[in-house]
């Protein structure tokens, strides 16, 4: 009879354990790190590459407030006095212009006729200028450069920047390379007054 009590004992225990819901431990849940996505590289827009002016090795540029003035070694181009004649030299300069503009198809040229203070600024002298910048056109024109790229302009007596009579009866190549340049060179030239006497 002991052994039946204990045997229903059992079976009882038995029974309310599998009857009654087992608590079990669930482990913790795993938090899920969701890394973020690296953003795409931030593409910074940059600017069309500048053209380089490209000169030979027997010119350079100097910078002065009407734009890019063309020094070419071993003289710029000068005229005998009073005359549209060009004196020695003058082909090696307007070879030397030609090949810039070649080797840089986008710029123009501005052909800056100029005069010594000898003879009246106005109209002598000015009008001297004019004949020697249209001088100089038609001499790189006869050279095959393009009438296109050329601008004359003449300024008498009005911009006398060498020490001698005869460095001052001269032409002057001026570089343009962009709309800038030329507002630069029109924005000087209207101020130079071709009808002052110059002492």
């Amino acid at each position: 009879m002991k052994n039946l009590t204990l045997s229903i004992l059992f079976l009882s225990v038995f029974l309310i354990s599998c009857a009654a819901p087992q608590k079990r431990e669930e482990p913790a849940p795993t938090p899920v790190i969701v890394e973020a996505p690296e953003p795409p590289p931030v593409v910074k827009a940059t600017p069309p590459p500048v053209d380089v002016l490209k000169l030979p090795p027997n010119a350079t540029i100097r910078d002065t407030p009407r734009g890019k003035v063309l020094v070419i070694t071993p003289k710029i181009v000068h005229f005998y006095n009073a005359e549209t004649n060009m004196m020695s030299g003058y082909i090696k300069s307007f070879d030397v212009a030609k090949t810039i503009l070649d080797m840089n198809p986008s710029i123009k040229m501005v052909l800056e006729g100029n005069a010594n203070r000898l003879g009246e600024a106005y109209p002598y002298n000015y009008q001297l200028s004019v004949r020697r910048a249209d001088a100089s056109l038609n001499y790189l024109i006869n050279l095959g450069v393009d009438k296109k790229r050329l601008i004359t302009s003449a300024l008498g007596e009005g911009l006398p920047e060498y020490p001698t009579l005869e460095e001052n009866r001269r032409l002057e190549f001026i570089i343009i390379e962009n709309e800038n340049d030329l507002i630069k060179y029109n924005n000087f030239v209207k101020n130079v007054d071709i009808k002052k006497e110059v002492e």
